[in-house]
């Protein structure tokens, strides 16, 4: 059996419709949590589900799409916390909150570790009722704000899936540095076949990447791409490296400015490539 009560009011800017799925089968604890949030200035409609496989049923039909999830544990049938797992599992999870009629360490922590927003204790005499209308939006924030860096933080990690293997498939060298050039977050692989050191060498002696450059243009080099980085503008320079082998490579290196939020430029970006075999002239 289900019900769905519509306790919104005039609804502002700052104030949007929050839309929950109650799964509650205690009646008099559903028609307390509906008086709550009617007797506040929070806006909200309300899907009320007596047993988890009825509120999975409702979330499988799709017909609605919740922002938050109120289950009390002891449901008969499938628990609380499981139900509240089974919906973790799903493509496209809701902020999540676990009522429990007795406060218990042991579900508690189960429920943290599951990923549960929030654990409340329904206890009339600490009078959760009341906070439910703060508490509960600020669950479904929380929890739009942990999805909201997830899928930045994804975008960010293909990002770099894209780039390294951009990086590792093509002859020039990439690498990412610190503004002093101090330090090298990344190189790409074709530095060991460029330079003719190792990857690691470079990032445990940041300082043999100028110490390799031919002595007679090393001090131009600093000149042209050291310094201070106050835009993110391309600096250009072209010069040679000396192998531990002995053998001379021409390079020309570009390097740009990478900028924080902020706009201030934060580590440098650059790429070598090798000009050993065109003439001086045609660069």
């Amino acid at each position: 059996m289900r019900s769905s009560w519509n306790t919104a009011l005039p609804t502002l800017e700052s104030n949007p419709l929050l839309r929950i799925l109650l799964v509650e089968d205690g009646e008099i604890d559903a028609l307390a949590f509906r008086r709550a949030l009617e007797g506040s200035d929070l806006s909200c409609e309300i899907t009320h589900c007596y047993r988890a496989e009825e509120a999975l049923e409702t979330l499988d039909r799709g017909a609605a799409k919740f922002d938050l999830a109120v289950a009390d544990h002891l449901l008969p049938g499938m628990f609380g916390l499981d139900f509240c797992r089974e919906v973790l599992r799903r493509d496209d999870p809701c902020a999540l909150a676990l009522l429990t009629g007795s406060g218990s360490p042991e579900v508690a922590v189960q429920a943290l570790e599951a990923g549960v927003d929030e654990y409340i204790v329904k206890d009339s005499q600490s009078g959760y009722l009341d906070l439910l209308p703060v508490v509960l939006p600020r669950v479904v924030r929380r929890f739009e704000e942990r999805q909201a860096r997830r899928r930045v933080e994804e975008a960010l990690r293909q990002c770099d899936e894209r780039f390294r293997r951009l990086a590792e498939n093509v002859r020039d060298v990439f690498w990412v540095a610190s503004l002093d050039w101090s330090e090298f977050l990344y190189v790409s692989p074709a530095f060991r076949e460029i330079w003719g050191r190792t990857c690691n060498s470079l990032y445990e002696k940041p300082e043999t990447w100028f110490e390799a450059i031919v002595g007679e243009d090393r001090e131009r080099v600093r000149a042209e791409l050291g310094g201070d980085w106050d835009d993110s503008s391309l600096r250009r320079s072209t010069f040679r490296i000396r192998r531990i082998d002995g053998s001379v490579r021409r390079l020309e290196c570009r390097v740009s400015g990478l900028c924080d939020a902020h706009e201030q430029v934060e580590r440098l970006a650059g790429v070598a490539i090798d000009v050993t075999a065109e003439p001086e002239a045609a660069r």
